[in-house]
């Protein structure tokens, strides 16, 4: 039997400066609430979720967001305190990544030190 393939593509759903739409306080609370549900349903819809921002804040990042995040990278960040707030505790080692690509990348328990790519500078054509 030919049954179709039913499979759902892929969609990756990308909140880039998150703090900022954070600020927002109009909508903060129904972006929060809207995250939390996306966050729980996501993964068995096929949806990736990735949240970003150049300023991790308590407030930002609560622990609401957080425990809907399966899977933490972060590249060096300003502070410990910084570090403490992506990784969800007591874990400051991002405060002492040495840039330009270097980052930890956290799923569950297991922290694992990787290099992502690194650009010096891009030059568009």
């Amino acid at each position: 039997t030919n049954k179709p393939n039913l499979a759902l593509p892929r969609i990756v759903c990308i909140f880039d400066e998150y703090a900022d739409f954070m600020a927002e306080k109009e909508i903060r609370k129904e972006l929060e609430s809207s995250i939390k549900r996306l966050g729980a349903k996501a993964r068995a819809a096929g949806i990736h979720l990735i949240i970003a921002t150049q300023r991790p804040d308590a407030n930002v990042v609560t622990p609401i967001i957080r425990s809907n995040l399966p899977g933490r990278i972060a590249l060096r960040t300003a502070s410990e305190a910084d570090s403490k707030i992506i990784f969800g505790g007591s874990n400051s080692e991002a405060a002492y990544l040495l840039g330009k690509g270097d980052l930890l990348y956290q799923k569950g328990s297991k922290l694992e030190r990787l290099q992502s790519l690194f650009a010096e500078r891009i030059i568009l054509p």
